[in-house]
Order: structure tokens, then sequence, then C-alpha cells
């Protein structure tokens, strides 16, 4: 494999989204944007960790992608790279405080049994993916030693991202037929958008919930809260049409959006 493509399985966007978490919960934690060591060496243990758990999903899901004709190039090599992304995440974490290691190898672990031992299961793997993406949000908190408000944030974010990965089940379903079982192959379309806008109904209501409490309450939450209920709404309307792929951009931008409401309204 070429350089650019171990970058590709990386999947760089999904891993500068994971340090932004990172950055994102120690702001909401700390209520202040302060770039510290700790802080930096816990981006980038989250930047390194989320690619690798990329890299090593590539691997494993070599055949569906090639049925589906979105196929990686994932080789031999991909899973050494993996391992070693994984290796320095863990390192970087480890140069953090313990806290942060601890979260970071709960992470690993939960990225590598989702890509090698929940191959089949995708149902089961769409909350350890969720969860990984929230334990962005722990890990700042963990930074500064206060997570009253991160852990509310997080639970916002394992909602929302939970609805999106069933959205890409949904998607995704023929190639994955024969490989793997994932949520749309054993329900109904229509119950599949109702456990999706289940979730993100979850999503909006602690986003709120942590609101009203006065747990964050800048000026620039209600905006920007707002500004992804309205994207989050837009997603769970395209799944009725069955454009999924712009169902998981719309998802995204609202969890973006919601990302900014919680950092902005913490300063």
């Amino acid at each position: 494999m070429e350089a650019a493509a171990y970058l590709r399985a990386m999947r760089p966007g999904n891993c500068i989204i994971s340090a932004a978490g990172v950055l994102a919960g120690s702001v909401i934690a700390a209520k202040a944007l302060a770039f510290t060591a700790p802080l930096a060496t816990g981006m980038a243990a989250a930047f390194l960790i989320t690619g690798a758990g990329n890299a090593m999903n590539d691997f494993f899901d070599a055949e569906v992608d090639a049925r589906l004709g979105k196929a990686k190039g994932a080789g031999k090599n991909t899973l050494a790279f993996s391992l070693a992304l994984f290796a320095t995440g863990l390192t970087a974490a480890y140069f953090t405080n313990v806290t942060a290691f601890a979260i970071a190898a709960l992470a690993t672990l939960l990225l590598m049994a989702y890509a090698s031992l929940m191959h089949g299961l995708k149902y089961i793997g769409n909350l350890v993916v969720a969860l990984g993406t929230a334990l962005t949000l722990v890990f700042g908190a963990a930074i500064s030693g206060d997570y009253a408000a991160a852990l509310a944030v997080a639970a916002a974010a394992f909602f929302a991202n939970a609805g999106r990965e069933i959205i890409k089940d949904m998607e995704d379903m023929d190639g994955d037929r024969g490989v793997k079982t994932t949520l749309p192959m054993l329900v109904k379309h229509g119950t599949a958008r109702a456990i999706v806008f289940a979730l993100y109904f979850d999503a909006v209501s602690v986003g709120a919930a942590v609101y009203f409490a006065g747990a964050i309450s800048g000026a620039l939450y209600v905006p920007f809260f707002a500004l992804s209920c309205v994207m989050l709404a837009k997603s769970y309307g395209l799944t009725g049409r069955r454009d999924f792929e712009e169902a998981q951009r719309f998802s995204k931008y609202g969890m973006l959006a919601a990302l900014a409401a919680f950092v902005g309204g913490s300063l």
C-alpha cells in the first residue's frame, strides 16, 4: 500500500473529529480553553486510536467493501499499520494522565473487538462505535478531572452516533447480507426509522436538559443547539426517502453543530 492508501484507511476526517471531541470534553469540563501538554497528547491519542480502529475495520471488512464496489485495497499490512497506530496512541495517552490512559485502553479494546469479534453482529457493534465516540468527551474531561457536564454531553453523543450507525447499515444492507447481521435486516424499515428517531430524540432531550439544568448556559448554546436539532430532523426525514447517504451527512452536520453548542456554551 502507498502512503496515501494508509492515510485513507485512517479516515483523517473521523480522526480530527475524535481529537476535537477530546478538546470539547476538556473545554466543557474546565469551562475554559487552555492548550496544555496533556491536552495536546490527549488529542494526539484520540486521533491515532481512531485511525487505528478505522484501519483495522477496513482489514476485516475487505470482503463486504469489495461486494459494495468500495474496495479500499486493504492488505495484510493494513493490520500491522493499525496495531502500530494503537500502540502509538496508547503511548500518547500514557503521557496525558493515568485516567486518560485507562479510557484509551478501554476504547482500544472496544475498537479491536468491534472490528474482529463483532464482525457478524453489527447491531451490537453500532453501540460499541457510539460508545467509542462518547468516550472522547470523557477522555477530554479526564484532563481536568471534572466529569459532570461532560458525561451528560457524552450521553447525547452516544445516542446521536448510534442513530447514525443504523442509518449507515440501512445504506449498506445489500452488501452486508450474508456477511453481517445488522438491525435493518432484523426489523422492518419503519421500525428501524422509529429507533433512529428515538435515539435522536434522546440526544436532543439530554442536550435540552443540560441547558435547563444550568450545566451549560452560554449565549452560543441556544443557536447552535437549535441548528443541531434542525440537522438531525433533516437526517431523519431523508431516511423516509431512503436517501441514506444524505441522511448520514446531515447527521454529521447535526453532531458538529451540537459540539459547537456544547463548547461555545461552556466558554
